[in-house]
């Protein structure tokens, strides 16, 4: 997402909010949420929660793959 001309990568969004609002461990990133203006903070604030879904998604998507593995039995098993 670029936002006043400025890239905002959901890397950079993710470490923001976690680092400087849930677990704030980052004045400076405490300070950048804090100076946001309330329209740019749901802006950020929405662009994190879409990144937990999709995050959450392929968690779900490897879990069901896995399953079906095991299920399947394409898992072999090795004797050391």
């Amino acid at each position: 997402m670029i936002y006043n001309n400025r890239e905002l990568t959901p890397k950079y969004i993710t470490n923001l909010w976690i680092n400087g609002y849930y677990f704030p461990s980052d004045s400076a990133k405490f300070n950048t949420l804090k100076q946001l203006l309330p329209h740019e903070t749901m802006i950020v604030r929405n662009q994190f929660l879409n990144f937990l879904l999709d995050a959450t998604r392929q968690v779900l998507h490897v879990d069901n793959i896995i399953r079906m593995a095991l299920k399947e039995r394409c898992f072999a098993k090795t004797m050391d």
